[in-house]
């Protein structure tokens, strides 16, 4: 009798674990939509990725692939459309990878251009007294506003 509570105990514990599961991967999911629909497609393929971790379906797969086409790399954005094809899905979207991956094969998209970051400068820029008296008022106010200090790459080339 024992044994029989204790594996009932562990289908327990276990059921909530794939609800909590379920749940963390939706929030997931919801995340990754918010970063897609802010063009911060890296962190959307992150929270994909881990959703999918959390509650593997198939659905995740095609929307892993949509975030590498959208980042510029065809060849894993065709591994995850073949991932997704394999799980036999319903005709139209079967189609709609199909022909996501002869659009990769054929025209990928070019990578999305990379924002290079200015070099560091060697000195501080300050600005004008009024600026920063402007600036002492705000943080008294208790609002957060931009230093007094201010670093910039032209303040070091006007150097």
């Amino acid at each position: 009798m024992r044994g029989f509570a204790i594996v009932s105990l562990l289908v327990l514990v276990a059921q909530d674990v794939r609800a909590d599961a379920k749940a963390d991967a939706r929030a997931r999911i919801e995340a990754a939509s918010a970063h897609h629909q802010a063009g911060r497609f890296k962190e959307a393929l992150d929270e994909l990725t881990i959703a999918y971790t959390l509650h593997p379906q198939p659905d995740l797969l095609y929307a892993i692939a949509q975030v590498h086409v959208k980042l510029g790399n065809c060849t894993q954005a065709i591994t995850f459309y073949e991932r997704f094809l394999s799980t036999h899905p319903p005709d139209e979207p079967a189609d709609a990878a199909r022909e996501a991956i002869e659009i990769c094969q054929t025209q990928p998209p070019p990578a999305p251009a990379t924002v290079e970051s200015a070099p560091l400068p060697t000195q501080p820029r300050v600005l004008p007294r009024q600026s920063r008296s402007r600036s002492r008022t705000n943080a008294a106010a208790g609002t957060r506003t931009r230093s007094a200090v201010c670093w910039s790459a032209a303040a070091s080339r006007a150097g």
